[in-house]
């Protein structure tokens, strides 16, 4: 295999009455060893424990997965599927397609993540309706031969370093440079601030990924040059646009730069997850009449021109409330980690394990990272107690004053656990609202296995 290959191998997997079996190699002399674990490791990760009675909501069991095999090297983009099996139990069989690159090569599978998803979900459309060997075997080589077309076809050899574009966009006096700060927490520094002008571009680090923020000015010459600039819109990520939810009176200036913003996405073929956050929405403020009629207003005007677009996301936000902040940016980070559905799926295990209802699993700044609820109205609740336990934990930390890495807070017979968890070299947090006081040693009795299990999601989230 060529040295600079950045496609190592493929390996297709199905859980069968000898438990997970390599059924299709590429190349043919992979280590046989390798192709065992890397067969048990992809199907009994991203399966879990759950068990597929009758055909149980199959069409919507898919999750991708970036998984490391640092004893190989190797690092992974795994799919997760279901085949119909009469004859086997549930009615069907797991079944994994995982894609194979060099550690050092690892970030071209984050940065090809939407066409590899698009061939993979083609050759696992194929395999499902029919997986006779022969039958497979051909669309599993289609898929290699599309992926090296593919490759070859890319401008220049992938150079290291995994970016993301979050934009952030939206009148002037809408809140952007606030929203910023207020995420980081940079309180001091709103005061004295400027209205942007031109672009200014920020980065954080998650996860060893770079995130750069693109801040737009709002002023009408810089909207312009949005709007013709290809360079400011193309290889955006995530867009954040930003409304100011107590003036409605430039409310259509801001609706007519937003569709126009919208007929350039359309024209140059650019799909990207859209937030559309009205901000300024104090605390004090937001059950007021007025404020959810603008509310209101605001989420009908934007929907009118949106009805065709489905990755967009309405939130709520104020510098005042610094959790509303984290929910709207970690939903956006969220939308860029391939691990996020099986994030969710390790968090309904333990939920149903503890006896759970609710889970956050929070990064060391507070953002989510992926969440499990019940219900809406667990949803709530959590929404107000995490954010003030989180405060606690960390402010009583810092003085010294609990031992623990835990904090409790009970309401009559629920309570919610804050948990420090170490995995690997992160500081993660899970939130846990129990039923019963008595669950707490049932969440410490599983806790390990937990952070055992979300230990190579977590390394590969971003």
């Amino acid at each position: 295999m060529p040295e600079e290959s950045l496609l190592y191998g493929v390996v297709f997997s199905i859980f069968d009455d000898e438990g997970p079996s390599p059924r299709f190699v590429w190349p043919e002399n992979l280590d046989y060893g390798w192709q065992l674990q890397i067969s048990m490791k992809t199907i009994s990760l991203l399966m879990g424990e759950r068990t597929y009675q009758d055909g149980d909501k199959f069409e919507e069991v898919r999750y991708y997965g970036i998984l490391p095999f640092p004893d190989f090297g190797l690092e992974a983009l795994s799919f997760f599927f279901l085949l119909r099996d009469e004859t086997a139990r549930g009615q069907a069989k797991a079944a994994t397609i995982t894609l194979l690159t060099r550690e050092k090569t690892r970030d071209f599978l984050y940065e090809d993540m939407p066409f590899l998803q698009s061939v993979i979900n083609s050759t696992a459309a194929q395999i499902m309706d029919n997986h006779q060997e022969a039958d497979y075997t051909t669309a599993l080589k289609k898929l290699i031969v599309d992926i090296q077309t593919h490759l070859k076809q890319k401008a220049s050899p992938f150079a290291g370093g995994r970016k993301y574009k979050l934009l952030f966009t939206g009148l002037d006096s809408s809140g952007k440079s606030s929203f910023l700060l207020g995420v980081q927490e940079k309180y001091s520094k709103i005061l004295g601030i400027q209205p942007t002008k031109g672009v200014n571009r920020s980065t954080i680090e998650i996860f060893g990924a770079k995130l750069v923020e693109w801040e737009l000015g709002g002023q009408k010459h810089y909207r312009d040059a949005i709007q013709t600039s290809a360079t400011i819109l193309y290889g955006t990520d995530v867009l954040f646009f930003l409304v100011d939810g107590q003036n409605l009176g430039r409310l259509e200036e801001a609706i007519d730069f937003f569709r126009n913003i919208l007929t350039f996405l359309k024209g140059n073929d650019i799909h990207v997850p859209i937030e559309v956050c009205i901000h300024k929405i104090d605390p004090d403020l937001r059950e007021h009449g007025n404020t959810r009629a603008n509310i209101e207003k605001v989420r009908k005007k934007f929907r009118e021109i949106t009805s065709d677009v489905h990755q967009i996301k309405f939130f709520e936000t104020s510098i005042f409330d610094h959790w509303s902040l984290l929910q709207a940016f970690s939903y956006g980070v969220a939308r860029l980690s391939p691990n996020r559905e099986i994030a969710h799926l390790q968090l309904t295990h333990l939920a149903g394990k503890i006896h759970a209802e609710g889970l956050y699993l929070l990064n060391e700044a507070g953002l989510i990272l992926s969440d499990y609820v019940q219900n809406a109205s667990i949803s709530e609740a959590l929404e107000i107690s995490v954010p003030h336990l989180f405060s606690i934990f960390k402010n009583f930390k810092k003085a010294n004053m609990i031992q623990k890495d835990r904090v409790i807070s009970k309401l009559d017979n629920r309570v919610v656990v804050l948990q420090k968890i170490t995995v690997q070299k992160f500081v993660l947090y899970l939130v846990a609202q129990l039923s019963s006081e008595k669950d707490i040693s049932v969440l410490d009795a599983n806790l390990d296995d937990f952070v055992h299990r979300i230990s190579d999601i977590v390394q590969n989230y971003l």
